[in-house]
């Protein structure tokens, strides 16, 4: 939250809209509990059109005894559970526990009685696990993914608005940041265009600050072409180009940006 504080006193000093950051949401990203293994050229057992996250956190799996298919889920939802046992004196390496926690808990449970949650690494050991319903109808097993940060660093701190991630539309898997809204994150389409803030390594960058300082004018360019089939006035084309004045200060740039037209010129058709 420090460096949450430190961007946002940054940054609002001369913007208070929405800017990306390098959170992101990869849906290839899944990996099993035990040893951290990556799924990704191993067997799969998905869903018709699983995984879709759908309501932005499905960051866990469990398995459907409708033919022993996987579908990513909240993993804060209780559910029963298949352990692994890989200890040499395992009686079994599958063990059905017959308690319901979040995925977490499940994971903790069987990290401290057994080895892990189960892995499934081809089509075999899916139906063994299958095999272990009895009247449950989904068991998690040890797949889950995060979401990722774009220096692959592997900080777990969040500070979502209320009510996201929700992925809507099942598109949004990129972050941004909302300066007026006391730097709330939200999802949005990846293709969508705004401001985007970097970083910079102290320890291999020159220290250049870039703070505002105070009462630091800064000056922007812009480009207008308006076409028409009138000769236009300077006046005219002010009057033209002042509405854009209000849909800046709309997406963020501060209330007091004024605009002026400094010079123009005419282009023959």
């Amino acid at each position: 939250m420090e460096e949450m504080n430190r961007l946002i006193k940054t940054v609002r000093a001369t913007y208070y809209g929405s800017a990306w950051i390098g959170l992101y949401d990869d849906l290839n990203s899944w990996r099993w509990s035990l040893n951290n293994a990556i799924l990704e050229g191993g067997f799969k057992s998905w869903y018709v059109q699983q995984p879709i996250n759908s309501g932005g956190q499905s960051l866990c799996v469990y398995m459907s005894y409708s033919e022993g298919l996987w579908r990513d889920s909240f993993c804060s939802i209780k559910r029963h559970f298949v352990c692994y046992d890989g200890r040499a004196n395992a009686n079994t390496r599958y063990v059905l526990v017959d308690q319901i926690k979040t995925w977490n808990e499940a994971q903790s449970y069987c990290r401290e009685h057994y080895t892990d949650l189960v892995s499934i690494r081809n089509r075999f050991e899916n139906y063994r696990v299958r095999a272990l319903f009895s009247y449950f109808y989904t068991l998690w097993i040890g797949l889950y993914r995060t979401r990722s940060w774009s220096d692959q660093s592997n900080s777990s701190f969040s500070n979502w608005k209320t009510e996201q991630p929700d992925n809507a539309g099942n598109s949004e898997y990129c972050t941004a940041v909302s300066f007026s809204d006391s730097g709330k994150w939200t999802d949005e389409k990846c293709s969508t265009i705004l401001p985007f803030v970097c970083y910079r390594d102290p320890s291999s960058q020159p220290n250049h600050s870039t703070q505002p300082q105070p009462n630091q004018e800064y000056v922007m360019g812009m480009r207008v072409k308006v076409t028409s089939a009138d000769n236009l006035s300077e006046s005219q084309i002010v009057e033209l180009i002042t509405p854009l004045q209000e849909e800046l200060i709309r997406l963020g740039l501060p209330s007091n940006v004024s605009m002026h037209l400094r010079g123009y010129r005419k282009i023959n058709p």
